[in-house]
């Protein structure tokens, strides 16, 4: 799993319009732990933090996966945290 590079944004100033930033993170069960990430993008300033949403995934699937050639779906999309229980996970 690639890792994630953090920047720093300069401070608001009061009056100034600004634009609201977020950052998504599709965290899976052996990537970081969503509370140890959300704390740290909160630290930068990030106004927001999404988790993706997907499907159930079977254990065992009788259709190819579309996006890639040898129809395999990749481990990290069949692997990634539900939201609703990201948010129970325990920093390690």
């Amino acid at each position: 799993m690639p890792s994630t590079i953090f920047t720093t944004r300069s401070p608001r100033t009061s009056g100034e319009a600004t634009m609201k930033i977020g950052v998504l993170a599709f965290i899976t069960e052996t990537s970081i732990d969503t509370m140890t990430f959300a704390r740290k993008a909160e630290s930068l300033g990030f106004d927001s933090f999404y988790l993706p949403e997907h499907p159930i995934i079977p254990v065992v699937r009788k259709s190819l996966y579309p996006a890639s050639a040898d129809g395999v779906m990749p481990e990290g999309l069949a692997h990634f945290i539900d939201p609703s229980s990201a948010w129970r996970r325990r920093p390690r």
